[in-house]
């Protein structure tokens, strides 16, 4: 479904790549899911969600370094951000993705 969304509007906005992005992240593509992620801090560099699931690629990775200075850009543009807060509406997976970037 978004393949054929992409294909009818090749100029898709920050959420559609994200929803690329996530949709390669759950299926364990995790470089084309940073490679749509990346694509949308270039478009909206203030979307939270555009580093917040390489924050939980980098994590889930090991990726400690990556991990931590996509976490701080979370934090930049939502300071009061914490797993806590947003624990129900988080999918596990990235839950302890997130513990291991840095983020509370």
């Amino acid at each position: 479904m978004l393949k054929n969304a992409a294909r009818l509007n090749p100029f898709p906005n920050d959420w559609q790549l994200l929803y690329f992005g996530n949709a390669y992240f759950v299926a364990g593509h995790y470089e084309e899911a940073l490679a749509y992620c990346k694509k949308a801090q270039e478009r909206n560099p203030d979307n939270m969600w555009a580093y917040f699931f390489p924050a939980a690629i980098y994590g889930h990775l090991g990726r400690e370094e990556d991990a931590r200075k996509t976490a701080a850009e979370i934090l930049r543009i939502d300071p009061e951000f914490s797993i806590k807060r947003d624990a129900k509406i988080l999918p596990f997976e990235y839950i302890n993705a997130l513990h291991k970037a840095g983020l509370k």
